[in-house]
């Protein structure tokens, strides 16, 4: 299988100004280049996606465009983004170590071939995983989402994230005291509650709502 490389984010900013106002038939000229940027990275990311959703081309988030880049406020005081489930472990303490730990490894992967992917977690403001109860917090960076564009590429490399980490964990076997296969049943759960139906902004965090 051929690997394909996206070589966009690579060219020099001046460069990438000039791809951008030639798409949209410079139509973004009120937009900030840091607006534009994440219009093209959040439409890049959803369409390889495991996590399903209402836009699929570009032409709809064209559509969108004012909409989606929009500097709001109230997303700049925003700690984390939640990820509620349905399912319950037996040896919680035990996955949510070995989860945390996997996570972080994820995260910090130095391979040439991910390092794109690496880029817009950093540029997303992502910067840790918690698993707490049933549910997982992706934490975010002060100050780092400026828009709702900010906000969903955020939830979707949130749940690119747990979704890749749990189904490396249990293909490395690197959850051998899972006597109940906990791993497993949460790597089950997200892949059948892959459509992202909606999220709630609450003070200081944002609840997303999964559906099957």
């Amino acid at each position: 299988m051929t690997n394909k490389f996206n070589y966009f984010l690579d060219l020099p900013e001046d460069i990438q100004n000039l791809i951008y106002r030639f798409a949209f038939n410079n139509t973004l000229k009120e937009l900030v280049n840091t607006n534009n940027k994440s219009l093209y990275d959040f439409y890049d990311i959803q369409r390889k996606s495991k996590l399903c959703y209402c836009i699929t081309n570009a032409d709809d988030i064209y559509l969108h465009r004012k909409y989606y880049t929009l500097h709001d406020p109230k997303l700049l005081q925003i700690k984390y983004i939640e990820f509620p489930t349905t399912y319950f472990t037996k040896k919680f303490k035990y996955i949510k170590r070995v989860l945390e730990d996997f996570a972080f490894i994820i995260y910090n992967d130095n391979c040439d071939y991910r390092q794109n992917v690496k880029l817009q977690r950093i540029n997303s403001g992502i910067y840790n995983v918690q698993y707490k109860n049933n549910s997982f917090r992706i934490f975010i960076d002060k100050n780092k989402l400026l828009c709702k564009v900010d906000l969903e590429k955020a939830i979707f490399l949130g749940y690119e994230l747990l979704y890749y980490s749990l189904k490396l964990i249990s293909i490395l076997k690197l959850n051998p005291k899972d006597d109940f296969e906990d791993i497993n049943g949460l790597h089950e759960w997200f892949a059948k509650h892959r459509y992202l139906d909606g999220y709630v902004i609450t003070n200081y965090f944002v609840n997303v709502e999964l559906g099957s």
